[in-house]
């Protein structure tokens, strides 16, 4: 799924506005991360059980950048 969305970014040019299909294929992405995000902190609990999900770094990184992209959109 990262090296899919890595080639779509790729393919988009930076000087360009974003096309209205590019737009939905961000979205289609924000929806799988965010889904698995919320899988992962079902299984694994949020903050307070052992090995939980923001007790781990990758899963703070993981957080603070679906969280940004969310911010982004508004």
């Amino acid at each position: 799924m990262i090296l899919l969305n890595s080639v779509t970014l790729a393919l988009e040019n930076p000087q360009d506005e974003p096309s209205e299909e590019m737009e939905v294929i961000e979205s289609i992405f924000l929806v799988l991360y965010t889904t698995e995000m919320v899988l992962k902190i079902i299984g694994m609990g949020f903050i307070f059980n052992k090995g939980a999900y923001l007790t781990d770094f990758w899963g703070i990184l993981d957080f603070i950048i679906v969280s940004s992209a969310y911010l982004t959109m508004v």
